[in-house]
């Protein structure tokens, strides 16, 4: 739950957001002569309820007034409903980032690094990341991300970015007087289909058990270092390699639930993204895409299994000191 201070400094950020809902309060110069409430007053009686809680009690708040929290949750709410605008980072369609995943970017173009510094000033750390299939095409389902972390180098910035929801893209204009695209999103949401608890156990029990499979005969699969390098990065010979993963799925899917924000994915949609590590970009694109939990659990079943028969075929090789090409 909010603390006070929280509500009023949300309050002054919503205060844009809040004239749909003045509309249903008739305007008066003050509120304790009439039974509406104008703009100007109903700041000043919103602050002080926060701060004193009495001034405004049932008794004298005027008939048709709304509380200073219902006033915030209706104004919240309005704000979800309204499409998000957020800078649009270009991929290719065969570099999917899905919610749960995080990607190491080394920015240097000017377009870029604009780009990252409006994700800190205006968009709260985050951006969209839009998938191209050629050059013209951006694919409509999209993957809405964060900066975790970043530090300035020699040449531009490196940029930790992890997705946090998938989305869709509504419309996508030149932002104004900078050099980057902005896209207005709409929400992407799964449908209802079911009790989807056995289907994720077994999930669970088949990346728990390639994972161990490739612990055991010191094989490195894509599976293990989904912290990827973006191929467009300029990192120097001998950078130090992304630590591999050391909890499991359903823990790092909880893990990242606990850090959500309002919008962002829930623990269940996290976990079934988060199975899809390591399958080819066209079924992370195509899952990406799906409103079926149920499908992308069955997605990722069929690519644990794939992954579990060839870690056996390469130990099986391994054994007997012969190597195995990329394909």
């Amino acid at each position: 739950m909010r603390s006070d201070s929280d509500l009023l400094e949300l309050s002054h950020t919503l205060r844009g957001s809040l004239g749909v809902f003045l509309t249903v309060l008739t305007p008066s110069p003050s509120h304790s002569s009439s039974r509406g409430l104008g703009v100007r007053s109903w700041w000043r009686c919103a602050e002080c309820e926060l701060h004193n809680r009495v001034v405004c009690s049932a008794s004298d708040r005027p008939r048709g007034t709304l509380s200073m929290r219902r006033l915030v949750a209706l104004a919240a709410a309005a704000a979800a409903l309204r499409p998000a605008r957020l800078p649009l980072m270009p991929f290719g369609a065969d570099e999917v980032l899905v919610p749960g995943q995080s990607r190491y970017l080394h920015l240097y173009e000017a377009r870029f690094l604009a780009l990252f510094e409006y994700c800190k000033s205006d968009a709260d750390n985050d951006c969209v990341l839009g998938f191209f299939a050629g050059d013209d095409a951006l694919l409509r389902c999209a993957t809405r991300a964060r900066v975790d972390a970043w530090e300035r180098l020699d040449v531009g910035i490196g940029v930790t970015v992890r997705g946090v929801a998938r989305c869709a893209i509504a419309n996508v204009e030149q932002a104004q007087d900078r050099p980057f695209l902005v896209a207005e999103l709409g929400a992407l949401e799964d449908a209802a289909d079911g009790d989807d608890a056995a289907a994720a156990a077994a999930v669970e029990e088949l990346a728990d058990e390639v994972d161990a499979l490739a612990a055991k005969h010191d094989i490195e699969t894509t599976r293990q270092n989904e912290l990827a390098v973006d191929p467009r990065a300029l990192l120097e010979d001998g950078a130090k390699k992304a630590p591999g993963r050391t909890t499991g799925l359903r823990d790092r899917a909880a893990a990242l639930a606990r850090d959500a924000r309002d919008g962002d994915s829930d623990e269940g949609e996290l976990f079934s993204f988060l199975a899809l590590e390591g399958a080819p970009a066209d079924v992370k694109l195509k899952m990406l895409a799906s409103t079926s939990r149920g499908e992308r659990l069955a997605a990722a079943r069929a690519e644990l299994e794939r992954q579990r028969a060839e870690l056996a075929a390469k130990a099986s090789l391994k054994s007997l000191n012969l190597s195995w090409g990329d394909d």
